[in-house]
């Protein structure tokens, strides 16, 4: 009589026989991210769920904190499921993590506690910085530009670029690129300009890559060059000087 009863109110439901969160993947940044929980069956009677972050509690249902950036749907019904979720806003790298979510099944009048995992990935990408931040080097000479390795996620892919424009490696005899440093060989005044690296992944690429700061290469003659400029400076100096004795003393005659 008592089943019956339950039954005809509709207190009672199959209990919950499938609870199943799907692992998420957020880019930094991202205004908001949210991991989906589903149970079967949808008319099974459920009491309090929540969500854990590496086993520490986050949100519960009764969780009414405006402040936190994190929030539970209240339990949603489709056609085949259950849906209870876990919203998180502001997404950051630090929401990298295992999550839990748990769901107290009361279809039997006796609360069975259900829990089932899922990962959420972030993506992220920090600015490059390149240096030194101006390089002054001779011709003929070699010029490296170190780029130091940004943190980030997916694995990050470097570039090169010469006043904006990606640099051509097909010459591998002027170019030697190794990941974060590039070296330019045989350095001639065509290559003065203002050089910069890029830092790409999977979720930060073309527009979305970040570009390092700027470094000039500034070119100078060769040793024996300015030796050779310096000596006609000198001889120049010194017969504008010789110029000038011989016409004070030719003035005073």
């Amino acid at each position: 009589m008592i089943l019956l009863i339950f039954q005809l109110c509709g207190c009672m439901g199959q209990s919950i026989n499938k609870l199943t969160a799907e692992s998420q993947v957020a880019i930094e940044g991202q205004d908001a991210i949210t991991l989906p929980c589903y149970y079967i069956p949808t008319n099974a009677v459920i009491g309090k769920y929540y969500w854990k972050k590496n086993e520490t509690v986050i949100a519960t249902k009764d969780d009414s904190d405006a402040a936190s950036r994190y929030s539970l749907s209240d339990p949603k019904q489709f056609d085949t499921a259950g849906y209870v979720s876990l919203t998180i806003t502001n997404v950051s790298r630090r929401d990298a993590d295992s999550y839990t979510c748990g769901v107290n099944d009361e279809s039997t009048g006796a609360t069975i506690l259900f829990q089932t995992k899922c990962t959420l990935t972030v993506y992220y990408l920090e600015k490059p910085i390149l240096n030194p931040t101006q390089l002054f080097t001779n011709i003929g000479e070699t010029a490296t530009f170190t780029c130091t390795e940004p943190d980030g996620l997916p694995p990050i892919n470097i570039t090169w670029t010469k006043d904006d424009v990606i640099l051509d490696y097909s010459d591998t005899q002027k170019y030697r690129f190794f990941y974060a440093t590039l070296t330019i060989n045989r350095v001639d005044e065509e290559d003065e300009g203002v050089y910069q690296c890029k830092a790409e992944n999977a979720a930060y690429h073309g527009m979305q890559g970040k570009l390092s700061n700027n470094v000039t290469l500034i070119t100078l003659g060769s040793t024996s060059t300015g030796l050779v400029v310096g000596m006609t400076f000198v001889d120049v100096l010194i017969g504008f000087i010789i110029c000038l004795l011989v016409d004070f003393i030719i003035s005073k005659i």
